[in-house]
């Protein structure tokens, strides 16, 4: 009887685990890359709100303009755009 009760335990957690695995990212079965923009938690540092997005089961940010890095860096992000090879036509 005991034997019994372990296999049957043994079967449910290795059921339950492996649905759990199946559905941490369902997203990723329709080609999708969920994630969160940085402003969502603009009150902290960019490093603060990468482990507030891992804590959220999410695998990808998108940082913005200004925000600070945190940690020993005392820089904040910034985006220079260059056009290269751009026809500039509309211009005149």
């Amino acid at each position: 009887m005991k034997k019994v009760f372990l296999a049957l335990c043994t079967t449910v957690l290795l059921v339950v685990t492996t649905q759990t695995k199946a559905q941490q990212y369902p997203e990723e079965k329709l080609g999708w890359k969920l994630g969160s923009q940085a402003w969502t938690f603009n009150k902290f540092t960019f490093f603060e709100t990468v482990d507030k997005i891992k804590s959220c089961n999410l695998k990808y940010v998108e940082a913005f303009p200004g925000q600070k890095l945190g940690g020993v860096l005392k820089a904040k992000w910034i985006f220079i755009c260059r056009l290269k090879n751009v026809n500039r036509s509309w211009q005149s």
